[in-house]
């Protein structure tokens, strides 16, 4: 009776021990953790790594999504894929490079408190975006507004820089497909929705800084039947938008704000 008593006493005080900080090797078995994004991770051996640089870069507006970049001597850190765990959080390794003699490894790490606990830990600090204060209007016209059944139907997008000071941001790394997807389209005719016929898939393009004075516009064209048939006679009216990526215009590296630019318009098709 006694021995029973003490066995109820005492199991509960064991806990199964929290991983160090530190770096581990990604392991194919053993004991499975969450790693901060949602990813199912397992930890291997501990890894001595010394980091020479450290940077955190936030990927959302919401400052929710980060990506942490480590600088370490040497190449034998990029064999194999690593974990980083802190606070007993997991953080999996999402890329990796070499950079020189050194190698370049990319750890996702998602959640605001969890990117506090990381930037602690290497004594840097987490960066936040804050809304530019810009000023943007956004028309789009077409070439055409009456247009037959078959051939292009050009629309252009213009946007003006109505704030009082420069604007920049990133135009055509979305457009290395059979269309410009950096640009969306809804389009309905009577009130019905039009299906979009196009290819969404992009492989990336090239890319410029657009910088904008106060006062000046930037314009885009394309052909809207890359994306609507546009084959029935009647009024089509389209909302479309252009996915602002508003960069530092001193360093198009530093990605300040994303927003889109929208407006509506309207497109007639007529028999020929």
């Amino acid at each position: 009776m006694r021995a029973i008593l003490m066995l109820i006493l005492v199991a509960p005080l064991a806990t199964a021990q929290e991983p160090a900080d530190g770096f581990y090797y990604l392991a194919d078995a053993g004991a499975e953790r969450v790693a901060s994004d949602g990813s199912i991770v397992r930890l291997g051996e501990p890894v001595a790594l010394r980091p020479t640089s450290v940077n955190l870069e936030v990927l959302d507006n919401s400052g929710t999504a980060f990506h942490l970049g480590l600088l370490v001597p040497g190449d034998g850190a990029s064999a194999r894929w690593l974990v980083l765990v802190v606070g007993g959080q997991a953080h999996r390794q999402h890329g990796r490079g070499t950079a020189g003699e050194d190698s370049s490894l990319v750890f996702v790490v998602a959640g605001g408190a969890a990117a506090d606990r990381v930037a602690k830990h290497f004594g840097i600090t987490v960066p936040r975006r804050v809304h530019p204060r810009h000023a943007l209007r956004a028309r789009f016209e077409p070439t055409r507004p009456r247009v037959g059944p078959r051939g292009a139907v050009e629309v252009t997008i213009h946007l003006e820089n109505c704030g009082d000071k420069p604007l920049a941001f990133m135009n055509g790394h979305r457009s290395g497909g059979s269309r410009n997807n950096q640009l969306a389209f809804v389009a309905r005719n009577g009130g019905r929705p039009v299906p979009d016929i196009g290819d969404a898939d992009s492989s990336g393009g090239r890319v410029e800084m657009i910088r904008l004075a106060p006062g000046e516009v930037f314009r885009l064209a394309v052909d809207v039947r890359a994306w609507f048939a546009l084959d029935q006679v009647g009024s089509y009216r389209l909302l479309g938008s252009y996915y602002l990526e508003i960069v530092d215009p001193s360093d198009w590296t530093r990605t300040l704000w994303e927003d889109y630019a929208t407006a509506d318009f309207t497109i007639e098709v007529a028999e020929r």
